[in-house]
C-alpha cells in the first residue's frame, strides 16, 4: 500500500512537449482559419451580442 510513485523526468519531460505542441498547433491553425470560417459563414460581429 506504502507504494512510491517513482516519475522518470525524461518522460514528464517529453509529455509536457508534446502536449505544449498540440497547444500551440491547434491555437494556431485556429486563428489562421477564424476568417475564413467567419466569411465563409457570413458571420458578423453583432452576432455575439444578440
Amino acid at each position: 500500500m506504502n507504494e512510491k510513485v517513482v516519475m522518470n523526468d525524461k518522460i514528464v519531460m517529453s509529455l509536457w512537449t508534446v502536449c505544449l505542441f498540440i497547444v500551440v498547433m491547434n491555437t494556431t491553425m485556429f486563428n489562421v482559419s477564424l476568417p475564413t470560417i467567419i466569411q465563409d459563414l457570413q458571420i458578423s460581429a453583432d452576432l455575439g451580442y444578440r
